[in-house]
């Protein structure tokens, strides 16, 4: 019986098994390191009791994310901007609900902003290195900081900075997690991470330490706003993130489908940064009702489908 865990994930990964995938590579080698990295992950997924929220990121047309997503009931996340569209071919095929794909072509600053607004349990890299070139240290760098358990793959014996990257990795405390018949080492970092930098997206960085902090272990995770308030952490990415990553999955219609309903409730302060994306639903944050305010929602939501549209 296959184990189920509410999990969002964003994804750097790879397919295999009941899912419809077109032009995937099919080889028995790639299929040998597709299952390699799954069960190298695994036992780390299976100690989660609660929902767990993760990134994938990488350069490759398969991804772990459909798998895990089926496998742990996972909300993933997937940044690719190289396979963007058979990613979306695959998602429509097969009626993903609750798979996210991001397709920016990021730049260093893209990806440091991306950490500071967003939280992850765990962060699947793969294949990332070819992606920023000669500053793969800074890469890493900005990585480390997206949540609790980062982990990379080191390039293959073709990628001339390939001791240097693992010593790199090594150096900042990367535990080596497996080793690929590849010669790919996979290494693993416990992080930890306990705040936020920024509120979201489009917001300043944040002054005072612990504004926004996070509690998380594999039992339970839990938001804490302004050292008072304590929430349980809603899985997803905000939707002012997807936007701005240039996210094509779900899409926009749908996107507008999900935002529809919003305009006949009375929640008040509803923004595109006060709403979370998970797959094939949206969830409200940080707004309250107010009855006698409820003429003011409608045009708040058009104001959010007009970025839709």
């Amino acid at each position: 019986m296959k184990k189920k865990i509410a999990v969002n994930c964003i994804l750097l990964s790879t397919i295999f098994s009941v899912i419809v995938i077109p032009h995937i590579a099919s080889s028995r080698s790639d299929k040998q390191h597709y299952s390699y990295r799954y069960n190298a992950i695994k036992p780390l997924l299976n100690k989660y009791k609660r929902p767990i929220t993760m990134l994938e990121f990488g350069t490759n047309a398969e991804h772990l994310s459909f798998n895990i997503s089926k496998d742990y009931d996972a909300i993933c996340a997937i940044l690719d901007p190289y396979n963007a569209q058979q990613l979306l071919n695959v998602c429509k095929v097969n009626n993903h609900k609750n798979i996210i794909l991001l397709s920016k072509h990021v730049s260093l600053d893209d990806l440091k902003r991306f950490g500071e607004c967003e939280h992850f349990d765990v962060i699947l890299a793969w294949d990332i290195f070819h992606y920023f070139k000669t500053e793969w240290q800074k890469a890493i760098d900005i990585l480390l900081t997206f949540g609790d358990y980062i982990i990379i793959e080191s390039p293959s014996t073709d990628n001339v900075d390939k001791k240097r990257i693992e010593q790199y990795l090594k150096h900042k405390q990367g535990a080596i997690f497996a080793d690929s018949h590849q010669s790919n080492t996979i290494f693993l970092f416990s992080m930890n991470k306990n705040v936020l930098l920024r509120n979201h997206w489009d917001s300043p960085t944040i002054s005072k330490k612990g504004m926004y902090a996070i509690n998380s272990n594999f039992k339970e995770k839990l938001f804490i706003k302004r050292g008072t308030e304590v929430i349980p952490f809603i899985p997803g990415i905000n939707l002012l993130t997807f936007k701005q990553l240039e996210g094509i999955y779900p899409s926009n219609n749908n996107i507008i489908t999900m935002l529809e309903p919003l305009k006949h409730t009375e929640l008040i302060g509803l923004n595109i940064h006060n709403l979370i994306v998970q797959g094939q639903q949206l969830v409200p944050i940080d707004c309250y009702h107010k009855p006698k305010e409820k003429h003011v929602v409608p045009h708040k939501v058009e104001k959010i489908i007009g970025l839709f549209r």
